[in-house]
């Protein structure tokens, strides 16, 4: 891993204050260095690159995607988080989930000033490909924010004229109260910042295949992942090909021996290895991220272990392994040992008092940074390309059932210890769905998927929320009214609210529906 340290740099250079903003596009402040005297050389934009990247950040996502879910349960360090709340599906416009959207301008403001001041750069002719390589990344960047606030606060993804976010572009002047523009309209920045990015990376050779940096690889997985949430499924099929083909990442292999775990799989999420990793976002010891979050919220911003526990992947253990997921994996799969950790493994001094499974996915302790719950926060994986090809397959106009059932075998006979399953076989699409759904659940868990993962396929297979109602105990969500989530298809919760800071500051600004307020 890398040293950030630079970023102390970084903040300096662009003098970012955030404390009188009112609007998430109101955040220029009197005194700020322009961004045409913030860089001067190219040496610059180097230094200001890895600043923002440490913005770029999915903490939240894998929040949500859990917690409003079914891949936790209440733990034994529970002191309320997420009760009364994110866990029993209540959301309003003042609640924690507001920071996605607070964050993610936040961080589209400072790509827009680098971007901006980077074309007052002019770069000596040896060093035109790192410049490119700078400017590309801030555009892949861009385009990733502005994908992350639409697939949260989208009316409805898959329709061009329902509700986006605001496209932001430009610094903006402190009088602007935009709109929101429509979702085919944001989409439509989203792949001109691709394009953007791809003819910049494509001819430079600084990042190399660096996977903390976007590379073409990242950006067609980028590009696939969009088209999967926008159900275009041919157009999915072939970019998750395309990356499948052409990345030279060969999906992780899991083993155990002696009692350890072996093979490309764990290390790659015990100890950062690269294994299947297409993209992920670095955290490292003296970068921003070196801190425990506010843990238990999606306002979280640290070690991303914090989102399940406070000290170590057992102690202060907030939330834990939803029963109902935990009993999808076997003894003979790789990430039985992978993303969970029976408490009964544990020694008697630090067992709990029920038999809880512990999220094990960020455990942290990364070889030289020894720190607990300190990972990289991995973004795209191959195993997720052949999983978009597998739906997208069985999700076109004319399905390829086989050809999906194809794509799952691959998976789960590299997550086998055997290193063989058999082939599925599915009569219909919605089976197909069914099974695709729960080998994302199963391999995609603590990621970041599953919220977006039930909206998206949830009605076609006929899937809701599964949290397992026979647990008794703090483990139970029937404890907590709490087992029956918000039926995919059916419920405006799987839309987060604008929030209310927003609304109050910007009258131009549309709630989304079932939240009221706004115009």
């Amino acid at each position: 891993m890398k040293n950030l340290n630079r970023l102390l740099l970084f903040s300096f250079i662009l003098a970012f204050t955030f404390a009188s903003c009112d609007s998430v596009t109101d955040i220029q402040q009197p005194g700020n260095l322009p961004a045409d005297q913030a860089f001067e050389k190219v040496e610059d934009l180097e230094l200001s690159l890895s600043g923002l990247y440490a913005n770029v950040d999915i903490y939240d996502q894998v929040y949500i995607n859990s917690v409003r879910t079914d891949e936790i349960t209440i733990g034994p360090g529970n002191g309320g988080q997420g009760l009364g709340g994110q866990y029993q599906f209540v959301l309003n416009t003042t609640s924690a989930t507001s920071t996605v959207w607070t964050s993610g301008y936040s961080s589209i403001d400072e790509i827009n000033r680098f971007i901006n001041g980077a074309q007052n750069v002019q770069p000596k002719s040896s060093q035109q490909a790192a410049y490119d390589d700078y400017l590309g990344q801030a555009y892949a960047m861009r385009a990733f924010e502005h994908f992350k606030l639409l697939s949260f606060y989208s009316e409805d993804i898959t329709d061009n004229s329902s509700l986006g976010v605001i496209v932001s572009t430009e610094v903006q002047d402190q009088d602007v109260k935009p709109t929101r523009n429509t979702t085919g309209e944001t989409f439509s920045q989203i792949l001109d910042d691709i394009q953007s990015a791809e003819n910049l990376i494509n001819n430079a050779s600084a990042s190399g295949g660096d996977i903390t940096r976007f590379t073409p690889a990242a950006l067609t997985a980028l590009k696939a992942r969009i088209a999967t949430y926008r159900k275009n499924y041919a157009r999915a099929e072939s970019l998750a090909t395309e990356v499948i083909n052409n990345s030279g990442i060969s999906l992780a292999t899991g083993t155990v021996s002696g009692g350890n775990l072996t093979g490309t799989y764990s290390p790659m999420f015990g100890s950062d290895s690269p294994g299947e990793v297409i993209f992920k976002l670095e955290r490292t010891l003296a970068d921003p991220y070196d801190q425990q979050a506010n843990v238990g919220t999606p306002a979280g911003s640290g070690y991303i272990g914090n989102v399940y526990a406070q000290v170590a992947f057992y102690s202060g253990a907030h939330y834990t392994v939803e029963a109902a997921l935990a009993n999808l994996y076997s003894a003979g799969d790789i990430r039985f040992y992978t993303n969970l950790f029976s408490n009964a493994n544990l020694p008697a001094s630090v067992q709990a008092d029920e038999p809880h499974d512990f999220v094990y996915k960020y455990s942290g302790n990364v070889s030289g940074e020894d720190t607990p719950l300190l990972n990289d926060q991995k973004v795209f994986r191959l195993s997720e390309m052949y999983l978009i090809r597998a739906e997208a397959r069985a999700g076109k106009s004319s399905p390829d059932l086989n050809g999906a059932a194809q794509d799952i075998q691959t998976i789960r006979a590299e997550r086998s210890l055997s290193n063989s399953a058999p082939l599925p076989s599915y009569a219909n699409q919605q089976q197909a769905f069914a099974d695709i759904l729960t080998e994302r659940r199963k391999e995609l868990a603590f990621e970041g998927h599953r919220w977006f993962d039930l909206r998206r396929m949830g009605p076609t297979a006929n899937a809701e929320i599964d949290r397992d109602e026979t647990v008794t105990g703090i483990r139970g969500c029937s404890n907590y009214s709490a087992c029956d989530g918000p039926v995919p298809g059916q419920s405006h919760k799987y839309v987060l609210p604008i929030p209310q800071s927003e609304l109050n500051a910007n009258p131009n600004i549309q709630q989304n529906p079932g939240y009221g307020g706004g115009s």
